[in-house]
């Protein structure tokens, strides 16, 4: 089971995407017993934003990563529709160009 999913809602998101998904990373390896999902919800980006998150689940096969592209209805929509596909039993959000603290559910 999974215990936090984080939703990332994009759109031209190149210059930021790896990081933050890199973020969100490390702070998944600080504490292996919390299990992470990342939801990756695309507004229909043209420029390599795709190309990254597709490299960024390739070389992380063992974390549950998935992606979406949707016609841009706006951010709010975007994670409606990502905790909509969650199975985290906490779910929580972050922005293409956010960076996660290395234990950022310590209090949880």
């Amino acid at each position: 089971m999974t215990d936090i999913t984080v939703v990332i809602p994009t759109f031209n998101s190149e210059l930021y995407i790896e990081e933050t998904l890199n973020s969100i990373l490390r702070s998944a390896n600080s504490d292996p017993a919390i299990k992470t999902e990342i939801i990756v919800v695309d507004a229909e980006s043209t420029d390599t934003t795709l190309s990254i998150v597709r490299s960024f689940m390739e070389r992380n096969k063992d974390l549950s990563v998935k992606y979406f592209s949707r016609r841009d209805s706006g951010a709010a929509e975007a994670l409606n529709f990502g905790f909509g596909e969650a199975s985290g039993r906490l779910l929580t959000y972050c922005d293409s160009d956010d960076l996660f603290t290395s234990k950022p559910y310590q209090p949880l």
